[in-house]
């Protein structure tokens, strides 16, 4: 790794992994392993390992060591409760203010994931490209609220986690165009109705994930 800030790229490094379940929630993380691969020290490591804390995406247990953070059915309603209430009222905004461009490049891009006869992990990641473009971009980023762009910031990576427990890819394409559809056609009675609809099954497919996975859980 280069000198340039070595905490910053180590939390990056183990963000990433987290977010994208190369480290399970619930995973011990091995800082002596960390240092070998990363060939770097254990301060760095101890530095963003704390950042990652501050995240809410590390758990930390004295003396036995550092931990992706487990989630459990509460966590998981409560996260989708808030994008519930967050995206819908950002819509209101996002209807009137959005690029047709964007919402154009979206579409497309979703259609030629349904097209295309793409490897399961090249299919995950182009549409956790869209996913993102959809809530984040079009969504959340048109809301002048500066508050809720904030506290949405803050929430990402959790959101970001969830997204990837959600398996039912599919699905949640056809819902995607739908949603692109009604804000295409500046209806936003349609769009808050379709985006409901879509954060309602992804929410149940989540928690079938998480209650079907004991060691995602995190002890009561």
């Amino acid at each position: 790794m280069n000198k340039e800030s070595l905490a910053d790229q180590v939390f990056s490094v183990i963000r990433d992994r987290i977010i994208n379940l190369e480290i399970p929630p619930g995973e011990r993380i091995d800082v002596d392993e960390l240092t070998e691969e990363l060939e770097v020290s254990k301060a760095p490591i101890r530095d963003a390992m704390k950042a990652l804390e501050d995240r809410g995406l590390v758990s930390v247990e004295p003396r036995v060591g550092y931990y992706a953070r487990k989630f459990d059915s509460d966590d998981i309603e409560e996260i989708y409760d808030m994008r519930e209430l967050f995206e819908i009222y950002a819509v209101e905004e996002a209807i009137e203010s959005v690029p047709d461009k964007l919402i154009e490049n979206c579409r497309s891009e979703t259609e030629e994931i349904r097209e295309n006869n793409l490897s399961p992990q090249k299919k995950r990641e182009w549409f956790d490209r869209t996913d993102e473009m959809l809530h984040q971009e079009i969504i959340l980023s048109h809301s002048d609220n500066s508050f809720l762009k904030d506290f949405t910031t803050r929430i990402h990576d959790l959101i970001s986690i969830t997204r990837h427990l959600n398996k039912r890819i599919s699905q949640s394409m056809d819902e995607h165009l739908k949603i692109l559809d009604a804000l295409n056609e500046g209806d936003e009675g349609k769009a808050k109705e379709s985006l409901k609809h879509h954060l309602q099954q992804v929410r149940k497919e989540t928690l079938r994930v998480i209650k079907r996975n004991s060691s995602f859980k995190r002890p009561h």
